[in-house]
């Protein structure tokens, strides 16, 4: 699935040394909670227990990000290096970390600073074998369980962004269809991959309001890039927060876009685009029959979109209740 993620083997590794019983259910979803994510601390936007992301309030950090761990340091300016390199790392606009996170019900906030989008490089290489982690099981993932047991976030020595992801529904007559993107191979991570279809990072702004405006104007940046779609021809539905595994336990922000436009329109749009813009090689409709994906057309998704689709499930039981 990535050069320098061993997802094929991830499945033993989270078995092997997160596999309690508590654990895998905290990373179940999926109407039937039923599938291993590979997410955790998982909030729901929806449901009984839901938070709502306007009434998460936030804050700005204004100490710096600063890597501590000389090992760390110096493979994430390795891995930084490599993928500048093979173009798959741009200079850009500085990108969102989350510093802190209190879901108190009645007084929910989050803390954001600003880093260099270079600066989280390491956590797109976690299983690729290197001779600084030599001595503790020859990857990152391996030299930070052991070095780093502890999962909370403001424990953790990586420099991780904040990823945003959504699935486009289309309604046509009485029949729903989700759009499924093919992710470039020129991308930083997952390139290759079958992913949601539109993804990227949260670019960092000193004036979001609160969790639900962040979400919005981050979601709405990709839609707009990604897919061609005009302000006023879609709608964004946040789902859940939740933290990746995979990627260094970085935090993720899940979606459902919704638009007017027909396949053939959002098909036009995305044709329209620039092919140096595109960071996705193919596209396709799936049909929602009973508001469900087949289990032949969630198989080749990758986890990330895997845990956005089976957010979705859950949001569109709920919403024929």
């Amino acid at each position: 699935m990535s050069m320098f993620l061993d997802v094929e083997r991830f499945g033993q590794f989270v078995h092997r040394h997160f596999g309690s019983e508590s654990q895998e259910r905290e990373r179940m979803v999926g109407v039937d909670r039923r599938h291993d994510s590979w997410y955790f601390d998982i909030v729901r936007f929806f449901g009984q227990a839901a938070i709502a992301p306007m009434a998460v309030r936030t804050q700005y950090e204004t100490i710096p990000f600063v890597q501590d761990d000389t090992v760390v340091a110096a493979f994430t300016g390795k891995i930084e290096l490599a993928l500048r390199a093979e173009g798959r790392l741009y200079d850009g606009p500085p990108a969102v970390q989350i510093v802190h996170v209190d879901w108190s019900r009645d007084a929910a906030w989050i803390a954001l600073r600003p880093i260099r989008y270079g600066e989280q490089a390491a956590g797109f290489a976690m299983d690729l074998v290197d001779p600084a982690f030599e001595g503790w099981g020859g990857t990152l993932r391996d030299y930070l369980r052991i070095n780093y047991p502890s999962t909370r976030l403001e424990d953790s020595p990586l420099c991780t962004g904040v990823g945003v992801c959504g699935l486009l529904i289309v309604s046509e007559a009485d029949r729903k269809y989700l759009l499924r993107a093919t992710r470039s191979s020129k991308l930083a991570s997952l390139e290759g991959s079958v992913g949601p279809s539109v993804a990227g990072s949260v670019e960092f702004a000193d004036d979001y309001r609160n969790l639900a405006e962040l979400i919005a104007r981050s979601m709405g940046r990709e839609v707009e890039e990604e897919l061609g779609l005009e302000r006023q021809e879609y709608s964004v539905r946040p789902l859940a927060y939740a933290r990746e595994m995979v990627r260094g336990n970085r935090p993720q922000l899940f979606t459902m876009v919704e638009t007017a436009l027909d396949r053939s329109q959002i098909a036009d749009r995305i044709s329209g685009l620039a092919s140096e813009k595109r960071e996705f090689s193919e596209f396709e409709f799936l049909s929602l029959k009973s508001e469900r994906l087949s289990e032949a057309d969630i198989m080749p998704l990758n986890f990330e979109a895997k845990m956005c689709y089976y957010l979705l499930e859950e949001w569109l039981d709920r919403a024929q209740q």
